[in-house]
């Protein structure tokens, strides 16, 4: 069995589903901010390399660290 040094730190996992909120709400919004820009078909010959799941891949691994970090500390 293992005790936290500092268990008040474990509050700061309560950040995480906030910031999963905003990148819901910046994905939301950059959307459709392309889509004000442009047209459906040249976004999607303009933005082809463009990887929306990469992205996603990225902010959860790091919500995993950040995760991890906070244990870490605690």
């Amino acid at each position: 069995m293992f005790r936290f040094a500092h268990p008040e730190y474990l509050y700061l996992l309560l950040a995480l589903p906030v910031l999963a909120v905003f990148f819901l709400y910046v994905e939301r919004k950059r959307k459709t901010a392309m889509q004000s820009i442009a047209s459906q078909a040249l976004l999607e010959r303009l933005a082809a390399s463009a990887s929306r799941g990469k992205r996603t891949v990225k902010f959860f691994l790091l919500m995993i660290a950040s995760a991890s970090l906070i244990v870490a500390l605690a």
